[in-house]
């Protein structure tokens, strides 16, 4: 780690891994004059949270809502120079569940969801096609299966190589997911590597079979 300066740390690394921003991202920053003091942080509740992003006041936090409010030392400023965020604050309601979630999405109580939209051209984009509409990010993984593998019957290879082929993955993608995404391929990587997929990999995943591809830990893929 090489610090350049107050706001930039340049980190060398000792090979090449190229996912290592992903690592990066999930580590959370804490502030040392805060956290040095904390004898116990099992059972520090933090009632006076340090934020660095552009919505850092907390106005109101319970069980069916929380609201958040701007950051008035936020650092960034927009392209047409006026500072950001650009709104005071952000409102966000909580649902026991999808099926409430989208009902006051199709209700009109709602700016942005993240949530899984059954038939979202139909439900949702058609009531207001000029102020309604979405965007799927490819995703980085797969949706898995993961077995016991300790335990009969799927310590049997081939009942796990049965109970793979059994799976109609075109319905599941088509019908299920409303034709959102597509079935995986051999390789284990989602449509987000679909540029690094080597021709030679997936033909060697055909080659050895659904449910034949395992790693260690037992995880199965179509």
């Amino acid at each position: 780690m090489e610090k350049v300066d107050d706001y930039t740390v340049n980190v060398h690394l000792t090979q090449v891994f190229t996912l290592a921003h992903y690592s990066f991202g999930k580590l959370w920053i804490l502030p040392e004059h805060v956290w040095s003091k904390v004898e116990d942080p099992v059972v520090f509740t933090n009632d006076n949270p340090v934020g660095t992003g552009p919505m850092t006041t907390v106005k109101n936090l319970n069980d069916q809502v929380l609201e958040l409010c701007r950051n008035e030392n936020y650092w960034q400023m927009a392209d047409d120079g006026q500072p950001l965020p650009y709104v005071d604050c952000i409102r966000q309601p909580v649902y026991t569940g999808n099926d409430s979630a989208n009902l006051a999405l199709i209700n009109g109580e709602l700016d942005w969801i993240g949530n899984f939209v059954p038939d979202i051209e139909t439900t949702y984009v058609q009531k207001d096609p000029e102020h309604n509409h979405y965007y799927f990010w490819p995703g980085g993984a797969m949706v898995q299966l993961y077995y016991n593998t300790e335990k009969v019957p799927f310590s049997d290879v081939n009942f796990r190589h049965a109970l793979s082929m059994a799976i109609d993955y075109d319905s599941v993608t088509s019908i299920g997911m409303y034709g959102y995404t597509v079935p995986a391929k051999q390789v284990l990587l989602g449509a987000a590597f679909e540029k690094i997929h080597q021709p030679g990999s997936i033909g060697e995943g055909r080659r050895v079979g659904p449910g034949q591809v395992r790693s260690r830990r037992g995880r199965e893929g179509p």
